[in-house]
């Protein structure tokens, strides 16, 4: 099995190749692959092996099995026809092809026979970190309530957009106690990010709404079925890592909290940790590096008649993608290679 990683640099490229060494994947052959920009570079893999990067231009996909694609869209678009038409299986953590008829947007623990359906252009799509955290929840409660509609409100970690962002949350932050100008920290987001709310992420869509909040709704209702309606807010907070959503659901069944919780607690990738006293409750500075998606402040909704509330807390990098992306291999090789 020889697999590669299409931007290894990168903050989700090396939490993918964290996640992959941590579950000691059976690979031969790993190869680390990014832009001339990387030229002489090298990453860890693991605590004990270092990958030297290759330049991705000049790279034969024959021969690799599986390609996993982390460096954005634009990448993504150039060079997996390049590596389906060289027959290796494309995983791409981008939204490029992930709402394509013919490609399966595939979360591991939620839809994981939609795999089989690679065959068609070899190319299987990862969600959006945001998607996964939030359907992680939603699904279980979906099979048990039927689900008429959610609303979520997501509140993005600065370490979704990188490296570039989180330094600049790092510089801006230090800049204010020394009483340094913003504008000369100010380059990668429009407004300041340190003790501010962004509510921009990505691009703006004709009808006024966000990529990412498009993304969110696309995403969910092709994974979930066209008949839940998903609302979708985005604003980006001054977090390094770990994302938050507060989420407001409409069931078709009547809602029992009791029973809501004794579900969560059994599900596969959810942590319940929901106390009505102080520190009670999940927070996003406690979950670097966890694979769950934490659940806290689960609630009636009073204003809908089938109605519940909740908060959650992801890693959006490690939980959202890394760990996503890994299942699927291990699906793939297991069942289908």
């Amino acid at each position: 099995m020889k697999i590669a990683i299409v931007g290894a640099t990168m903050s989700t490229g090396r939490e993918i190749l964290n996640v992959m060494a941590e579950r000691s994947f059976p690979a031969e052959s790993i190869v680390a692959l990014d832009d001339r920009e990387t030229l002489g570079r090298e990453v860890s893999y693991g605590e004990d092996d270092v990958l030297k990067v290759d330049i991705l231009d000049n790279y034969n996909f024959s021969g690799t099995d599986i390609a996993v694609f982390a460096a954005g869209e634009g990448i993504s678009s150039r060079f997996i026809p390049k590596a389906t038409k060289a027959d290796c299986i494309a995983i791409d953590t981008s939204s490029e092809f992930s709402l394509d008829p013919d490609v399966p947007l595939v979360a591991a623990d939620i839809n994981p026979d939609n795999i089989a359906k690679y065959k068609k252009r070899k190319i299987i799509a990862s969600p959006s970190s945001a998607v996964m955290q939030l359907l992680t929840v939603l699904s279980p409660l979906q099979k048990a309530f039927g689900l008429k509609r959610a609303t979520v409100t997501a509140l993005e970690a600065v370490s979704n957009f990188g490296k570039e962002a989180m330094d600049e949350l790092f510089d801006q932050t230090r800049g204010i106690y020394m009483n340094a100008p913003i504008s000369e920290t100010k380059h990668y987001f429009t407004k300041q990010i340190a003790f501010n709310i962004i509510p921009f992420a990505d691009a703006f869509m004709a009808d006024g709404a966000l990529r990412d909040e498009w993304k969110i709704t696309s995403q969910s209702e092709k994974i979930l079925g066209a008949g839940t309606k998903i609302a979708a807010n985005c604003a980006v907070v001054p977090v390094f890592i770990g994302s938050s959503q507060y989420v407001n659901i409409e069931t078709k069944q009547n809602v029992d909290i009791e029973k809501v919780k004794n579900i969560l607690k059994k599900t596969d990738g959810i942590t319940l940790f929901d106390h009505k006293v102080e520190e009670g409750y999940i927070s996003p500075a406690e979950i670097p590096g966890e694979d769950n998606v934490y659940v806290s402040r689960v609630r009636k909704d009073n204003v809908n008649e089938n109605g519940l509330s909740f908060f959650s807390a992801a890693d959006s990098i490690h939980n959202g993608i890394a760990l996503n992306v890994a299942k699927i291999i291990e699906i793939l090789v297991d069942k289908y290679l």
